[in-house]
């Protein structure tokens, strides 16, 4: 399974999460899942430090797994006449898995293939994705991007099947198409935030391995707002694949929308054309980034910075739940509200190590059919055996969710601080959306 994106921020704490069982006919809240009532049915959404491992149904079992990736957040019932016809499993991984009862059965349909045509000339919506077409000079765009609980699984042109996903767990939510005179090149965002790219050359080859492999980074915030500094700083983010352009768009908090100006970032963005590595500012400005190098500071000024020059700074690091500890080196206050993009190299920077949770392979989650005369698992509804491996499943310490950071003077600072409850709580509070 490829890994070679940024991590998806759902999963950083997700070896914290206890894992518990949900029977979908309650309709009722509890300890573990909040239930909200809706026109068509209603939905299951995970509390804090809980999510989903077993979805039943009658007391029997629809779906499992052991996999901490494969956890649920959300749960999505559809009634009518009382009888839920249909149920979407939204997975902290990005996963989306839409059931539908069929003859006692609930079978996944949301699973689609995609046949790509490069002569297309109009961009428009229709029921399982939208398409959306750029021209940029001699180059034109075709853009594919699923809609609602639909995923890409299978891709072909003219009949030839280009792509075909090799784990239950591995679906594609936008396709880029470009072509170039007589070159064409496609690109996939799977739903883990990873990425593939292919080449036209006397047909279509997977040239994924060429390209930069994003998971070696690791974003630093470093933000002063001229009044006080700010530990740990939450900044989300979504991924993005229109115009072959693997981006990550960043989603600031309130608090930090109002004290920084247009100079705070607005995507970082890998061009997979070019090869151009660059961050977009809010103000349009783009920042090279040259990836040779351990650490690149990037300036990220708040309204206020010039009436306060001289305060220090706080940072704020992403990593992935089954990264090592880091240390990062302190900065001169001059250099006040910095980003820093570190490259993972234990030879050339202080960061130990970072693995994406995406790494592993995941285990094949089972979806079972239903009889009514029977309980448990029965079969496998609509999944192909030899989509699923049984995968490792890593064991990540508690102490991986720790940071280690440089003091302000200069001097490395050894003690260990723990994210406080709140922090904690607040990263596993995301919400989950199809």
């Amino acid at each position: 399974m490829v890994n070679n994106g940024f991590p998806n921020p759902c999963l950083k704490y997700s070896h914290l999460i206890n894992p518990v069982a949900l029977e979908v006919t309650c309709k009722s809240s509890n300890k573990y899942f909040t239930y909200h009532e809706k026109d068509d049915g209603g939905y299951y959404s995970r509390n804090d430090f809980f999510a989903c491992n077993k979805v039943l149904i009658a007391n029997r079992v629809l779906w499992q797994t052991d996999n901490e990736e494969d956890y649920i957040g959300q749960v999505h019932i559809y009634t009518k006449n009382n009888n839920i016809h249909s149920i979407t499993l939204c997975f902290l991984n990005g996963d989306i898995k839409h059931l539908s009862k069929f003859e006692n059965n609930y079978i996944a349909k949301n699973k689609i293939s995609l046949t790509i045509k490069t002569d297309l000339e109009n961009s428009g919506v229709y029921q399982k994705y939208t398409i959306n077409i750029n021209t940029v000079g001699s180059m034109k765009f075709i853009n594919y991007k699923t809609n609602s609980v639909y995923l890409f699984k299978r891709i072909y042109e003219s009949g030839e099947l280009i792509w075909n996903s090799k784990s239950y767990s591995e679906s594609g939510k936008f396709v880029s198409v470009c072509v170039l005179d007589h070159e064409k090149y496609m690109a996939i965002l799977l739903t883990n935030y990873n990425y593939l790219l292919f080449h036209y050359d006397n047909g279509w080859k997977n040239i994924t391995a060429e390209m930069l492999n994003l998971s070696n980074f690791m974003l630093i915030f470093n933000i002063n707002s001229g009044f006080k500094k700010f530990k740990n700083v939450k900044i989300d983010y979504e991924t993005d694949l229109t115009n072959l352009e693997y981006s990550l768009l960043f989603k600031f908090e309130p608090e930090f929308d109002q004290i920084l100006d247009l100079s705070k970032p607005k995507c970082l963005t890998y061009n997979l054309l070019t090869n151009e590595f660059f961050l977009l500012l809010c103000n349009g400005n783009k920042i090279p980034i040259d990836t040779n190098k351990a650490m690149i500071k990037i300036p990220i000024n708040a309204v206020n910075y010039h009436l306060f020059p001289s305060k220090s700074f706080s940072e704020f690091t992403f990593k992935t739940a089954s990264s090592g500890i880091s240390i990062t080196n302190s900065v001169n206050s001059k250099d006040s509200g910095i980003t820093s993009i570190n490259s993972v190299n234990s030879t050339s920077s202080g960061i130990t190590s970072i693995n994406s949770l995406n790494s592993r392979d995941n285990g094949i989650t089972s979806i079972n059919s239903l009889n009514s005369t029977g309980s448990g698992i029965t079969s496998i509804n609509s999944v192909n055996a030899t989509d699923g491996s049984d995968g490792d499943k890593n064991c990540v310490s508690e102490d991986q969710y720790l940071s280690i950071s440089g003091s302000e003077d200069g001097s490395e600072d050894k003690s260990v601080s723990y994210l406080t409850n709140d922090e904690v709580i607040k990263a596993l509070s995301q919400v989950i959306q199809y």
